[in-house]
């Protein structure tokens, strides 16, 4: 990759002396090409010394003793872009290109700078050029770093310029091959890996970007990136284990990573560990706690850290952690909602009450709100007209939510509606069938309808379920009366 390209990408671009244009090449003037040649080794041999100023001077002189050699004015461009002079080397190139339209060097040149602006199109003006966008310049480095690359011999700045150039226009299928050829030459170029990996996924073939990525941790171990990019590909698959995975080990490579601990821990938390997701968790977020310097960092971690303990029932801990973020964080409405739920669960109803009503009255269309606190007090047969109006509520933002039914179905059992009970448990019991609490809810409907058989078959799918929120026993003692009940019909 030539400096050129590493300045464009930087910060700030350095102050640019006055550009020295080319003369046009005149097709009278005649040719010296003997003593030409001999400045242009000249040239060479300078530059090699690190004398640029003569090696500039020489190769000037060449070109002016041969004013139709596209080749040394095309050494001119790279000497020139070695040296960071954009706007000379791109003067340069053009008048090579002028000469010949097929100069490879002369194309790469060109086809590397328009390439980094690409992903730096404010830098155009700073070097004499017209502005333009990612896209166009991107369609420009693609346009001569296609003609610079004529035979597909192995030149690794080039061929990352060119895929890269691809993947802006989102010419996926265009990038995959170059960007392949450059890995199966040169394996440990890693940025071409996580360029290749993306082109893969954006044509939607999965297991090509997974197997471009682990070959990239193969060669590298320590490429957090790459291990990064393989926990987000396990999330969108949802593969929650093997994301937590990755993010262990990107945390080995990152130790004091406060961002990848908190996506180890939803991984591990949606993998259904929440003992794995406090157990990371609890340790950084004490240290961090004696840490003012850690306060960013800290409330990343306190929400997940809080889920973690009301999975596990510590409710009382989960209290205090979401109480810490919301203190943290007063404006973060996101943290209210999970804070009342541990209050609620921690039987604490008037405190889980008071938040959501909070909640509703910033929000009035918060379905969650609405649908929580509508059940809440549906199950304490509290309120259930103000019930079935939260929840109804709700479900004019969300009408195909099943869990939302469920709730509207309950408070109308609540009620003495059973017909709307019914409808209502009915749709949710068939969206939601593993899902014990809906299908316990579902039987008590149907045996208040003295609809037995039917009861039964909704517990025992109670039973089968996920197991959350019920209880055993008392489904089974309930099982028992309905068959009883069943034999007396």
């Amino acid at each position: 990759m030539i400096p050129l390209l590493l300045w464009l990408l930087g910060a700030t671009a350095p102050a640019l002396p006055p550009a020295q244009t080319p003369p046009p090449a005149s097709r009278g003037a005649p040719r010296q090409p003997a003593e030409a040649y001999l400045q242009f080794l000249l040239g060479r041999r300078l530059e090699a010394e690190g004398d640029i100023d003569g090696a500039i001077a020489a190769q000037r002189r060449a070109a002016d003793l041969d004013p139709e050699s596209a080749e040394i004015r095309a050494e001119l461009s790279g000497l020139y872009a070695r040296q960071d002079q954009a706007r000379e080397a791109m003067q340069w190139a053009e008048a090579a290109l002028a000469i010949d339209a097929g100069s490879e060097e002369a194309h790469r040149v060109l086809g590397l700078i328009y390439s980094a602006l690409a992903d730096r199109p404010e830098l155009a003006r700073q070097i004499g050029i017209q502005e333009g966008t990612a896209e166009t310049f991107a369609a420009q480095a693609a346009r001569h770093l296609e003609q610079a690359d004529s035979d597909m011999r192995v030149d690794a700045s080039l061929h990352f310029a060119l895929g890269r150039a691809y993947m802006v226009q989102r010419a996926y299928p265009k990038a995959i091959p170059v960007l392949r050829h450059l890995l199966d030459e040169e394996p440990g170029v890693s940025d071409a890996s996580l360029l290749l990996a993306e082109a893969y996924h954006r044509t939607g073939d999965l297991a090509a970007a997974r197997r471009t990525l682990e070959e990239a941790v193969a060669e590298q171990p320590d490429f957090l990136r790459a291990r990064v990019q393989l926990a987000e590909l396990d999330e969108q698959e949802e593969r929650w284990k093997d994301a937590a995975d990755q993010y262990a080990h990107a945390l080995q490579i990152s130790p004091d990573n406060a961002e990848l601990a908190r996506r180890q821990a939803i991984a591990l938390l949606s993998a259904g560990d929440p003992v794995g997701a406090r157990d990371l968790l609890a340790p950084i977020v004490a240290r961090y706690r004696t840490d003012p310097k850690r306060a960013r960092s800290l409330g990343l971690l306190l929400t997940p850290l809080g889920f973690a303990y009301q999975e596990l029932r510590e409710y009382a801990n989960a209290i205090q952690t979401f109480e810490e973020a919301r203190a943290k964080f007063p404006e973060d409405d996101s943290i209210v909602f999970p804070l009342g739920a541990a209050y609620e669960r921690a039987g604490r109803d008037a405190d889980a009450e008071r938040l959501f009503r909070d909640l509703l009255a910033k929000d009035p269309l918060n379905a969650p709100a609405l649908n929580y606190l509508g059940y809440m007090l549906a199950d304490q047969g509290r309120s259930l007209n103000e019930a079935v109006a939260l929840i109804e509520r709700a479900l004019v933002r969300e009408p195909s939510n099943a869990s939302y039914l469920d709730s509207l179905g309950w408070a109308y059992f609540k009620l003495g509606r059973l017909d709307l009970a019914e409808r209502n448990l009915r749709q949710a019991a068939g969206e939601l069938t593993t899902t014990s609490v809906v299908q316990d809810h579902f039987g008590d409907v149907l045996y208040k309808m003295k609809r037995f058989g039917e009861a039964i078959a909704a517990w025992q799918r109670a039973l089968a379920g996920d197991g959350e929120e019920i209880d055993r026993r008392a489904i089974e003692a309930k099982i028992k009366d309905a068959r009883g009940r069943t034999k007396r019909q």
